[in-house]
């Protein structure tokens, strides 16, 4: 689990000012097959002692160990 620290936190609402404030999930489903059974979550985070908010999901990645990105 992290948040993803991005630079352009106020740039235009891209995929990184979308992404800035989603806690970052990563598991690996069982019943999936090896290589295959990797799962990146994002959850939006209420402001006060709310419930997580599934964002997106993606599947099909092999074992997530850690994940990062560039700003362009």
């Amino acid at each position: 689990m992290k948040f993803q620290e991005f630079l352009r936190r106020s740039s235009k609402p891209d995929t990184y000012g979308q992404w800035y404030n989603k806690l970052m999930v990563a598991v690996e489903d069982p019943a999936r097959p090896v290589g295959e059974n990797g799962e990146l979550h994002l959850y939006t985070v209420p402001p006060v002692n709310g419930d997580l908010t599934l964002f997106q999901s993606y599947t099909g990645f092999g074992k997530i160990k850690d994940f990062t990105y560039r700003e362009r």
